[in-house]
């Protein structure tokens, strides 16, 4: 007999569905540690998971993060914090960026990379980002030794280098 999982939810990415959850984490820049992590069904938009994902007291001088947590809310937020936005922007539909965007664009990727470098370890070195779960709090569970065992891996890294 089989169990359905009632908290996942079907997204399409790239043309391609997914069922599911999300990982949303934030990354230490320096170190390309995760900080923080909130898993929510699949459908759930980025942009809702934001401010409880990043607390804007523990934040630098600015905020690299991609087009899905734009808001004028969270921009908003930002400035009275003091902090910088570097949002990557995103084309509208039949407009291309102006120069300007492009140009930050490719300086922000620059940062944002880095939290790339978790998704691809997570998936060529600790196994791939499948779970086998039922219910967002076993999912959760999972998805947060997950991102434990990568910070002890990127530990064991930034040790090794500084042995050096």
């Amino acid at each position: 007999m089989h169990q359905k999982d009632t908290d996942a939810r079907w997204t399409k990415k790239h043309g391609k569905r997914y069922y599911g959850y999300k990982n949303h984490i934030c990354v230490d820049f320096k170190h390309k540690l995760v900080c923080g992590y909130v898993v929510t069904p699949a459908k759930n938009h980025d942009s809702i998971v934001v401010e409880d994902l990043v607390d804007l007291t523990q934040i630098g001088e600015a905020l690299y993060t991609y087009a899905a947590y734009r808001s004028s809310d969270f921009e908003q937020a930002l400035r009275q914090q003091g902090i910088k936005s570097r949002v990557i922007f995103k084309r509208k539909k039949g407009e291309e960026l102006t120069r300007y965007q492009a140009r930050e664009n490719k300086k922000r990727s620059k940062v944002r990379v880095r939290v790339e470098h978790f998704f691809g370890s997570m998936q060529n070195e600790l196994g791939g980002k499948t779970i086998r779960t039922i219910g967002i709090r076993h999912a959760s569970t999972q998805v947060g030794l997950k991102n434990l065992l990568y910070n002890l891996h990127r530990f064991a890294y930034l040790e090794g280098a500084q042995a050096c």
